[in-house]
């Protein structure tokens, strides 16, 4: 497939500098309307941000260019809950979401 293929000008452009692929998207509006009051107009409440590993895991450091949000927007990170999803059935998937959602509901 050439580039003039895969080509869709419907898509916003992504941009991949120097090995870093982060992809900010705003969050729905209801889940934005409910978090709104508590957080106020912040970026941090109202957009996602996956950013790709597109490296070894050892590399992924401030020094290479790598930098969390936490850090980008200079705030303590308080919680980090890691799930892999990788070829997992989606019924071991929900059941591990569950159980994470679970447990935090008491926190």
């Amino acid at each position: 497939m050439s580039y003039q293929q895969s080509y869709n000008p419907s898509q916003p452009p992504s941009y991949l500098h120097p090995g870093i692929y982060p992809v900010p998207r705003a969050i729905s509006n209801s889940v934005k309307q409910k978090h709104k009051q508590q957080a106020g107009d912040s970026t941090e409440s109202a957009h996602l941000r996956y950013t790709a590993a597109t490296c070894d895991p050892d590399d992924f450091t401030p020094m290479n260019g790598w930098k969390s949000r936490s850090a980008k927007d200079n705030c303590e990170t308080e919680l980090l809950i890691v799930v892999t999803h990788y070829n997992k059935y989606k019924i071991l998937f929900t059941r591990n979401i569950q159980g994470v959602m679970m447990n935090v509901s008491f926190l």
